[in-house]
């Protein structure tokens, strides 16, 4: 009766422990694909974040350069014949728009100021946990 019971148990364990050892090989496979997971999830959460920052950027260079156009159409008000204009011929709409383009300039210029510092944190948090 004995060894009818030991055989019984030594044929669970045999079993059980058949079963733990392939859960116990499974269980790198699982870890290997929930890294994978992180990984990915983390690529695109970065690739999200580049994203908007490249549309940040994007939107800054469209201003800037609108204002290099602008200030650069607006300088031909101040020529005559290839020559800078007198004093004298410079009226009131020329120093009210000489106020607005400082102002915009200004104002742009603050705004690439801040996306740049923003680009330039996040590339140095980045690219720390890479190494």
């Amino acid at each position: 009766m004995s060894s009818s019971l030991a055989s019984t148990y030594d044929q669970k364990l045999k079993k059980w422990i058949k079963a733990m050892s392939s859960d116990i090989e499974a269980i790198p496979v699982a870890e290997q694909l929930l890294e994978d997971v992180i990984r990915r999830n983390n690529i695109v959460n970065i690739a999200a974040k580049v994203e908007v920052y490249q549309l940040m950027m994007e939107g800054v260079t469209l201003k800037l350069n609108a204002q290099l156009d602008h200030m650069r159409a607006f300088r031909k008000n101040l020529y005559e014949d290839d020559e800078l204009i007198e004093d004298s011929a410079i009226t009131k709409l020329i120093e009210q728009e000489m106020k607005v383009i400082g102002q915009q300039h200004t104002k742009i210029e603050n705004e690439y100021q801040t996306v740049k510092t923003q680009c330039d944190m996040f590339l140095a948090e980045t690219l720390k946990h890479k190494k």
